[in-house]
């Protein structure tokens, strides 16, 4: 009896723990669902233009941009802290979340060659939880289709207005920090490093590239970051 009795208890705890758990993923994906349907009021746009409206810095002045990455979820406004770790527990309202928040790398510059963007993947899709979309393939003949089909674009959104970056690498970043350089010696030579670590056949001609933008998953319990790479060719 008293061993059935402890297989009961126990198992009561596992489901409570269980419940306690989904309970707290729909409620962070709920939230973030909620700051972002609040937050799309101050992004415009007009003839076909985006900006973003200076407003939104009454709601976190923290604010340096938006993020939007075709081919996923990812539609977020951008934070600038001057740490790494706040915003990994922290989300648009400063209000404590564990899904974390899209932030500039604390010491990036938007003047910067390499545009450092981070974010949690978050198991719920929500932050940068849909990354991975853009570094799944499939068969030979749907990689070689991507070529000349899959042009996604990332789009970063200022109060002057936005930029269009093309995606050209995805990979693993966990061997390596190259890509976490805010400039380089060698713009070119870097750019070719990235281009050859790709896992995604994007075929890009990177030739007469002068700024990039870099994102990057930073989860505080996994080192397996993704990165995603865009280029913005020389006007």
């Amino acid at each position: 009896m008293k061993g059935k009795r402890l297989v009961l208890i126990l198992f009561i705890i596992i489901i409570s723990i269980v419940i306690i758990f989904i309970g707290l993923f729909v409620y962070n994906n709920n939230e973030a669902k909620e700051i972002i349907n609040r937050s799309q009021n101050y992004l415009r746009k007009t003839n076909d233009k985006y900006y973003l409206d200076p407003l939104i810095k009454e709601q976190n002045p923290h604010t340096v941009g938006w993020l939007k990455v075709e081919g996923t979820d990812i539609d977020y406004p951008v934070v600038q802290y001057s740490d790494n770790e706040y915003y990994l527990s922290h989300d648009f309202y400063d209000d404590r979340n564990s899904n974390g928040w899209v932030f500039l790398d604390s010491k990036s510059k938007l003047t910067d060659q390499n545009l450092i963007v981070y974010g949690q993947f978050n198991l719920d899709g929500s932050i940068f939880g849909t990354i991975d979309e853009l570094m799944k393939v499939g068969t030979e003949k749907e990689k070689s289709t991507m070529n000349t089909k899959k042009k996604n674009k990332i789009i970063f959104i200022t109060e002057d207005g936005y930029t269009e970056y093309t995606i050209f690498s995805a990979y693993i970043g966990t061997d390596y920090n190259d890509y976490l350089k805010r400039n380089f010696d060698n713009m070119n030579d870097s750019l070719k490093i990235f281009n050859e670590r790709t896992e995604v056949p994007f075929g890009e001609n990177i030739n007469g590239v002068d700024h990039i933008i870099t994102l990057s998953t930073i989860n505080e319990k996994d080192n397996d970051r993704m990165v995603i790479q865009g280029y913005k060719r020389n006007n």
